[in-house]
């Protein structure tokens, strides 16, 4: 499927072969020939470490249970650590900075598809 949408021959005719390199802005534009397309860069993926490492716990409480449960016992188990973690999940997420870069990968996502 990416071979028939180009997207292997972009890859691989410029030597990409490492997310540094990509973050660099290593991608060949596909639309202009000779310039490169500008990856995420590092410090976007650095930013959202740093906001994260407030809601660390509660981050980790919610990887422990499944969204799926199999019984009624571990559904318990899911609601119960929702509904701890539920108010510094919700302060956090909340914060316009979360809204800011989803629109950024929302408007990136647009870009990405208007070049095809």
């Amino acid at each position: 499927m990416m071979h028939d949408a180009g997207m292997l021959g972009v890859l691989t005719e410029e030597g990409v072969t490492s997310l540094k390199k990509f973050r660099n802005g290593a991608l060949p534009d596909p639309v202009v020939p000779g310039n490169f397309i500008a990856g995420p860069k590092d410090s976007h993926a650095q930013a959202t470490k740093t906001w994260l490492a407030k809601v660390k716990p509660q981050l980790t409480a919610l990887s422990r249970v499944s969204s799926k449960p199999s019984s009624l016992a571990s559904y318990r188990r899911f609601a119960d650590t929702v509904l701890a973690t539920y108010d510094a999940m919700w302060a956090e997420v909340s914060k316009k900075r979360w809204a800011n870069a989803k629109f950024r990968l929302y408007c990136g996502k647009q870009r990405v598809v208007a070049s095809f």
